[in-house]
Parts: C-alpha cells; structure tokens; sequence
C-alpha cells in the first residue's frame, strides 16, 4: 500500500476530482440526470472498493478509513506525512 499526497486528505482523489468536473459544469435536465448516476455510479463504486481494500489490508487500512474522510476533504480531518508513514508502516496481514 502507498500513499501519494492527496491521498492524504481524502481516500478517493480521482473520484474526487470526478465529483468537482461533473458538479461544476452547466447543467441542462439531461446533465443533471447524467450527474446524478455518475455520482451514485462513485459512490456505490467507492464502497465496493473500500470492501476490497479492507479484505486486502485489514487493520492497516481500517486506521486509514478512521483518519481519512473518504470522497470530500475536510480541512479538519487529514494526516500529516509523518501519520501516514505510520500507518505504512504497520504489518501488513499475513495471507
């Protein structure tokens, strides 16, 4: 598991990202309808994934799950380099 700096603020940075271009363009009926599904479309797709990173790193990244907000950052709720060399740093599960 590695970390590149943005994840440091939120677990799905391309997601992210995706949300902010989707939610900011003009909107007519057809885009918002379009907007809408993307958007569920992530949503349900970031929980699937979680799933899996949770069944693929375990405590590790359960910890991460805690101190990391998962598709919107929050300015009062990151880690710092040092906390996520931490976290990296812990065992990985043994399979």
């Amino acid at each position: 598991m590695s970390l590149s700096p943005a994840h440091r603020f939120v677990r799905h940075p391309w997601y992210f990202f995706s949300l902010v271009i989707i939610w900011t363009r003009e909107m007519n009926a057809a885009f918002l309808l379009t907007a809408v599904t993307l958007t569920l479309y992530l949503l349900i797709g970031s929980r699937q994934e979680e799933k899996k990173l949770v069944t693929c790193y375990g405590e590790q990244y359960r910890r991460y799950q805690a101190s990391v907000p998962g598709l919107v950052p929050r300015p009062w709720r990151y880690i710092s380099r040092q906390q996520a060399e931490e976290i990296l740093g812990m065992a990985p599960p043994v399979k």
